[in-house]
């Protein structure tokens, strides 16, 4: 128990320094990376527009394979930085979110979400499984056919995948 009443978990010494070690080396190549494609000579083909976007986009690739940032974070902070480096227009960032489809997706997680925290989606699902029998042939059914239940409340695919 620390001084301030939150208490504080004991570990050992050698596994905060490998964790320390394996997170800088993760932040070492998420920056050096994408620094090196700017010591690629600019061509013809390989114009300082396209190094820059390059550099860019293999940082958000790097932060998202190697995890040193929440993915969200780096989600929303790439097309920022397409607009700070100036690599595409506002409404060509932008222009994804003009269309249905991630509103779409959006419901869908959120509805998905809803059932999930309601507990429905786990009724149905153990409601048809019971009702299969307690067999491996019986909860594939089962929630194959909880699955099929559901499926008309999804408007898309994508939102049938999100639950």
């Amino acid at each position: 128990m620390s001084t301030n009443g939150v208490s504080t978990p004991v570990v050992e010494q050698g596994v905060v320094e490998k964790t320390d070690k394996y997170l800088w080396s993760k932040w070492l190549i998420n920056l050096v990376l994408p620094a090196l494609i700017f010591l690629i000579p600019a061509t013809e083909t390989f114009t300082p527009e396209i190094k820059v976007f390059f550099a860019v986009t293999a940082w958000a690739v790097l932060s998202w394979v190697l995890s040193t940032l929440p993915e969200t974070l780096v989600a929303l902070m790439l097309p920022v930085f397409y607009l700070i480096f100036k690599i595409a227009e506002t409404n060509v960032v932008y222009s994804p979110w003009t269309t249905t489809i991630p509103w779409v997706v959006v419901g869908g997680m959120i509805f998905g979400a809803v059932l999930i925290g309601t507990g429905l989606a786990k009724r149905i699902a153990y409601w048809t499984i019971l009702k299969m029998g307690a067999t491996y042939t019986g909860t594939l059914v089962g929630l194959t056919l909880a699955g099929i239940i559901l499926a008309p409340f999804i408007p898309t695919a994508m939102g049938k995948m999100a639950i």
